[in-house]
């Protein structure tokens, strides 16, 4: 088993790792205040459940009258049976489901604007009980490669093992192999 450093813990704080090209500020939904000139502006929910609120969800980006460029959603429950029914108008739907138990999920809708490639690499699979993820990567005109994931980690899984394991694939993306940005969202279970 790895040995655990307590300040590896302190890297980890999201309000202190964070890329912040003031294009966009934390807001409530119904009130953006992205700038006209972000070249890219994200959303993330946990839904719980997108069969029960898919259509509050959908209310919500009409009144917020914006065009994220991703949509990322956590604990959507969906099976692979179901999946293809909880699109967004106007957007390309890049999934995980949970094949073994019930919950968990995740789901990133692409706005048709942008072209993408899954990158199915990164993937963090449903088998694995630490955490859940999906990737993407898009050329974007000005920012180059750039990689977007959303990632859960259920509530009851080991925190210094997911920190290992989620700290050890952003590596490869930022650092190692990849050396590309990075934007990854999602219910991390840390409070």
């Amino acid at each position: 088993m790895a040995e655990h450093n307590a300040d590896f813990l302190d890297d980890h704080d999201p309000d202190l790792n964070f890329i912040n090209d003031d294009a966009c500020n934390y807001t409530d939904l119904i009130n953006p205040t992205c700038h006209a000139n972000a070249s890219l502006s994200f959303l993330h929910a946990n839904i719980r459940s997108s069969q029960k609120n898919q259509d509050e969800l959908e209310n919500q980006l009409f009144l917020a009258s914006h065009n994220f460029s991703i949509i990322a959603l956590t604990e959507t429950w969906l099976h692979m049976d179901n999946v293809h029914l909880y699109n967004i108008q106007h957007y390309k739907h890049v999934h995980r489901t949970r094949d073994t138990r019930t919950g968990g999920g995740v789901s990133l809708h692409i706005h048709d604007s942008f072209k993408y490639i899954e990158r199915v690499d990164l993937v963090h699979s449903s088998h694995n009980t630490i955490f859940e993820s999906a990737f993407i990567e898009l050329a974007h005109p000005t920012l180059g490669q750039v990689i977007i994931g959303v990632v859960y980690r259920p509530p009851a899984t080991c925190i210094l093992t997911f920190l290992e394991q989620f700290g050890l694939l952003i590596s490869r993306i930022l650092v190692s192999l990849e050396k590309k940005k990075c934007y990854a969202m999602g219910d991390f279970n840390l409070d």
